[in-house]
Order: C-alpha cells, then structure tokens, then sequence
C-alpha cells in the first residue's frame, strides 16, 4: 500500500521500503535527521515494553535530529503511566520532549465501538541530546 501511494503522490523516484523488526531496526546508530512514526507502537506486541520500543526508534535518530511520534500514549492499558516514560526519556538523552493529547475523539456508531477505540491519542515531539552516548547498541 505504501509502494502504491507514493506511486499515486509522484514521489516513488524518490522513496524507499524497507521491511523489519521496530525492536532491532537494521539501522546504525545515528542514520536519520529526523523520525516520524503514525500508530505503529500500540501494534508491536512482542513482550518487550513500549519504553524499549521508543529508545529503539531514538538511537537511529542523529544527536540534535528531531522526532514525532503519534499512537495511544494516553492509554495506560498500552502504554502505562506515559508521563513517566517521558520523564526518563528527557533524564536519559533528550534535550526536548513534549507530548501533547490529541484529544481525538471519532464519532464512530455504537455498534462499531470497541472499548478504548481511538482513545488516548497522543504525539510526543522533540528533539535527541548533542551529546549522549546510551543510545548505541
């Protein structure tokens, strides 16, 4: 699907897919300037936790590169006391994180609701220290 939209916007020329594991990405440390993810976390459902599946993602991501990161944080059946996730990522090796609520709330019908649906939507946004060395495997 991501092959055929980026077909259908012009830009397959100039993209990339590549398929993998979020929890050991075959990437080095420090390869992209930037990353930006849109709900995968809630669906990685190996045992780890989601702090480890967050680092992960933040020890490809340069020293200063910036990152956002939307899913379910709200949802402490997911995700637990989220806050205090994102104190121990600003303690470690963040410069700046902030985390903002969505507050999305769809109208779906009752009958299609499943409990939790597309509740506790959140982004968490920011930026990776200059200077940390935790993130290297």
């Amino acid at each position: 699907m991501c092959r055929h939209n980026a077909e259908a916007e012009q830009v397959a020329d100039r993209c990339t897919f590549q398929q993998g594991d979020a929890n050991h990405l075959d990437f080095e440390d420090e390869t992209f300037d930037a990353v930006v993810s849109n709900f995968v976390y809630h669906e990685v459902n190996d045992g780890r936790s989601k702090e480890q599946l967050l680092r992960e993602t933040l020890r490809v991501l340069k020293r200063g590169g910036s990152f956002a990161l939307q899913d379910l944080f709200g949802q402490k059946s997911v995700y637990g006391d989220f806050q205090q996730v994102v104190e121990r990522l600003r303690r470690d090796a963040v410069s700046e994180i902030h985390y903002a609520d969505s507050g999305l709330e769809i109208p779906i019908p009752r009958w299609m609701q499943v409990p939790g649906m597309l509740r506790g939507v959140g982004i968490i946004y920011g930026k990776k220290k200059e200077r940390s060395s935790i993130w290297s495997r």
